[in-house]
């Protein structure tokens, strides 16, 4: 009876967005809640890369290089054992290359001296750069998205946004594509931000209008760089945390960034 009732006051195919709703749990009247969060600054949100194995990664580029050949040099049979399948990447898998978007042979064919699609540098965690493989044959979930926006003026910033932040820092960065695990090693923190929409550092990933209302308010230029170093500086230490712990923990979410007035400030953070 009582799903019978239910059915009669919501339609089967309603749905219910989940959007615009109170939060179950109460927040204090600080002020912090009224700052924008960080994901309203940087609205272009990525999951970083997922490699669903560890041998493609090392700390030097001959170390993966030898992984990669004794891949190639083991027989075709062995090939799969080696490489570590998963469902979604097998010896058998046709997929597009991240580096050039060209299909790529399939591993179970490749002759004894093939070369890796690429190797390059990878931000693996927070504090641990790497060398990986960086050949879409070796991960399950590459992102080629973020590939696709590396250059030598961008900037990846790691965030926690499905749980709460502890100590430590609340935003971390790398100049190379991040890991899912980036931000702290485990699930619950794999939202990558990338300051550029682009490989040339042209687009910025900023609300727009942003920069322009900046610009104005504090009467001077105001560039993507100078904010994300602003911002990078709020939050890289645990002196952020430690300063707004008890707003931090009354719920999960994107930390949020208190916008200066002082263009001094703005400044000082690029230095």
């Amino acid at each position: 009876k009582q799903l019978s009732v239910l059915n009669l006051l919501i339609s089967p195919t309603e749905q219910i967005s989940g959007k615009g709703l109170e939060r179950l749990t109460p927040i204090s009247s600080a002020d912090y809640h009224d700052w924008p969060e960080i994901t309203e600054i940087f609205p272009w949100i990525n999951s970083g890369c997922q490699l669903k194995r560890t041998w493609p990664l090392g700390p030097s580029r001959s170390v993966v290089r030898r992984r990669w050949d004794h891949l190639v040099l083991a027989p075709r049979s062995q090939r799969g054992l080696l490489m570590r399948e998963t469902p979604d990447r097998n010896t058998f898998s046709v997929v597009r290359s991240i580096r050039s978007g060209k299909d790529l042979k399939p591993i179970s064919s490749l002759r004894r001296d093939a070369d890796p699609d690429g190797i390059e540098r990878y931000g693996y965690r927070s504090f641990d750069r790497e060398w990986v493989i960086a050949d879409n044959r070796l991960s399950d979930r590459p992102r080629p998205p973020l590939w696709d926006v590396r250059g030598t003026r961008q900037v990846f910033l790691t965030i926690l946004t499905s749980t709460k932040v502890g100590d430590g820092p609340a935003v971390t960065a790398t100049a190379y594509v991040p890991d899912l695990h980036h931000f702290r090693g485990s699930y619950g923190a794999k939202d990558v931000m990338p300051l550029f929409r682009d490989r040339h550092g042209k687009n910025p990933n900023l609300t727009v209008g942003l920069l322009e209302v900046l610009g104005a308010q504090l009467a001077r230029e105001v560039l993507a760089e100078d904010l994300v170093a602003y911002i990078y500086g709020l939050t890289s230490t645990s002196a952020y945390t430690e300063r707004f712990a008890d707003e931090l923990g009354e719920a999960a979410g994107p930390v949020r960034i208190p916008i200066t007035t002082d263009a001094d400030q703005i400044g000082r953070a690029h230095v």
